[in-house]
């Protein structure tokens, strides 16, 4: 009996746990419309005027649900802090839902880095003085390009969780082939839709120039990126992450940035890792 009171415990505290996981605590629903039409939107958590706020960019195809991003905003809200959580549109008005590979992708990197430009705004309309930028995966790339394409100096500094590139580890000789090809169509004005390895993604569909608008975001761009990067930046990784390509995280390290490693943690920092992620992040924001 007691055995089975245990049980029904847990699982309400999972569902708990699950529940908060899906939304910052207090947040509301920012519903905007962009210059071009689109209406995009983001989760806001109004902290302490004295604290700064953390901007939460999510991974590729993602929206700001992933619960790596929702749950790290949820701690970052408990700890005083403003949080804003905006979903990229990717071409899409009130995008609400993870995207497929198969789905076409017209849509392109540089509209996702004016979307972070836009967001960044709202936050200083509200009197927001101190930003922290705040990536997972692939979102971290987008942050990059951003922070050196426009420097505000309300930006403090920038945490990437899980940095990774756009391209892909295996199958190398014919990732080049692909994206020489893609360049070739891209001169000749080709618009159709075409396959390409892309991210976590085996079957990408899209245009030419919009998939090399992300694929052209390799190691060595990202690496020189970093290198001009103007902020503070601290690079959190889980040693199991298995997204990560052999010799990357060493590429990192060789880096002058400070680098944090969690043992045993993956790509998002599942189950118990949570917690390490969290207090990391927390304690970067604070140094």
């Amino acid at each position: 009996m007691n055995h089975t009171i245990l049980s029904m415990t847990s699982s309400i505290l999972l569902a708990c746990h699950l529940m908060i996981g899906s939304t910052t605590a207090n947040a509301t629903e920012i519903k905007e419309r962009l210059a071009n039409g689109l209406e995009v939107s983001a989760e806001f958590s109004q902290g302490q005027r004295d604290k700064p706020a953390a901007l939460i960019l999510h991974g590729f195809l993602q929206t700001q649900n992933n619960a790596t991003v929702s749950n790290l905003g949820n701690a970052l809200a408990t700890e005083g802090l403003s949080v804003l959580a905006p979903t990229l549109s990717l071409g899409i008005s009130q995008r609400r839902q993870s995207l497929s590979c198969e789905t076409p992708h017209p849509h392109h990197f540089d509209a996702d880095v004016a979307e972070v430009e836009f967001w960044v705004n709202w936050l200083l309309q509200r009197g927001v003085k101190s930003i922290i930028l705040i990536g997972h995966s692939t979102g971290n790339v987008q942050l990059l390009a951003y922070a050196n394409q426009y420097p505000h100096q309300e930006i403090k500094k920038f945490i990437a969780i899980s940095l990774i590139e756009f391209a892909r580890e295996f199958g190398g000789k014919q990732n080049i082939l692909q994206f020489r090809q893609a360049q070739k169509q891209v001169k000749q004005g080709d618009t159709r839709l075409n396959d390409y390895n892309l991210s976590y993604c085996n079957k990408y569909i899209a245009p030419a120039d919009a998939y090399l608008s992300y694929a052209s975001w390799d190691g060595n761009r990202i690496l020189a990126g970093i290198r001009a990067l103007k902020l503070p930046i601290v690079i959190i990784a889980g040693e199991a992450d298995d997204r990560m390509r052999n010799g990357w995280i060493n590429k990192l390290k060789a880096l002058p940035v400070k680098i944090s490693t969690v043992k045993g943690a993956n790509h998002f920092f599942s189950d118990i890792h949570e917690f390490d992620l969290h207090d990391r992040v927390i304690k970067a924001i604070a140094e």
